[in-house]
């Protein structure tokens, strides 16, 4: 796929949830066929113990943890506090524009805080990715990779029971590097089919929309309960419970949004921006009448400036701009 916008067929997007009913896929390997296991909870307690077993592996190796490694570079001059204190800000930047997209109305306005959010994000990806080269390896990395590796020896099997293992642990151990990064890459490829995109369109598509009855009960849905649910099996259902929100509670939707999550989700906050503008211009006068009284001639002239501004001005150093704030940029306070 070139884009997230480019979604799988609707009849692949079914036999994807007919796969997610089942709990596991059927694929082929080495021109055989494998068994991939939806993983859930049980699993991931399994992943966190086996990172703690890593972890305290690479401590007793000599290798750093991230804390001792960062405190080290920062002696060296290799790195500083201040770059540290660089990222930090930066990804509070980032959730601020998101949160200010969410009470935009305006397309270009939209447009614009997006193509800002994506040039941040480059920004910040570029900057973690220096540290984590200056830091070199340590005991979290080393060990986030190992106990990640055993998601191939928890999810492949040879039988469509899900009885027979690919491996056992021993030949897991002992398999080669090369071989490891073919069986990586083949369940990469496989996990892209059930990324969050594809889990949205499946909840709310025609298919799956009769489920909304009862999604407040799992057992009825998936015929167990939550905590024995798959990743995906959970996923789905809040999904479906978020979508069948934003039904419930708008009118009217456009039939090109309806069925593309990203333009749902755009629609929605877009909806929720424009009633609280609403709200905020029928109460207009008696706010603007209430901070005139008992502002001082130095917040009067702040307001008069914000105008002027730009977004990015104005967002630097906020936590989130309110709607008298948006009002004032957009011109119409």
């Amino acid at each position: 796929m070139t884009s997230r916008q480019e979604s799988l067929t609707n009849s692949k997007l079914f036999l994807l949830f007919n796969e997610i009913i089942k709990g596991y896929s059927k694929r082929r390997f080495r021109n055989s066929p494998i068994f991939i296991k939806h993983l859930g909870i049980s699993e991931k307690a399994f992943f966190d113990f086996r990172f703690q077993e890593f972890y305290d592996y690479a401590i007793a190796s000599g290798i750093p943890c991230e804390d001792d490694a960062l405190k080290r570079a920062i002696d060296e001059q290799f790195w500083s506090k201040k770059e540290e204190e660089e990222i930090t800000v930066s990804k509070n930047y980032i959730d601020r524009l998101i949160l200010t997209k969410k009470n935009l109305i305006r397309k270009l306005e939209i447009e614009a805080i997006s193509t800002q959010i994506d040039e941040e994000r480059k920004k910040l990806a570029k900057k973690i990715s220096e540290r984590k080269e200056i830091l070199g390896k340590t005991a979290e990395e080393y060990a986030s990779n190992r106990s990640n590796d055993y998601i191939i020896y928890e999810s492949l099997f040879k039988d469509e029971s899900l009885k027979e293992r690919v491996f056992t642990e021993n030949d897991f151990e002992e398999m080669t590097y090369e071989d490891l990064v073919e069986y990586i890459l083949f369940f990469n490829e496989y996990m892209d089919e059930f990324k969050e995109y594809h889990l949205q369109k499946i909840s709310l598509l025609d298919f799956f929309q009769p489920y909304y009855l009862v999604l407040d009960q799992p057992m009825q849905l998936w015929g167990k309960p939550m905590v024995q649910l798959s990743d995906f099996q959970v996923r789905t259902t809040i999904y479906g419970k978020i979508f069948k929100n934003v039904f419930e509670t708008n009118e009217n939707i456009p039939d090109n949004v309806r069925n593309d999550p990203d333009k749902l989700f755009e629609y929605t906050d877009r909806s929720k921006a424009k009633k609280n503008f609403e709200s905020k211009q029928k109460n207009k006068d008696k706010a603007s009448a209430e901070a005139v009284f008992g502002a001082t001639k130095e917040e009067i002239e702040e307001m008069k400036g914000v105008g002027a501004k730009s977004l990015n001005q104005v967002m630097k150093g906020k936590k989130m701009m309110n709607m008298e704030e948006l009002m004032k940029l957009h011109g119409d306070a």
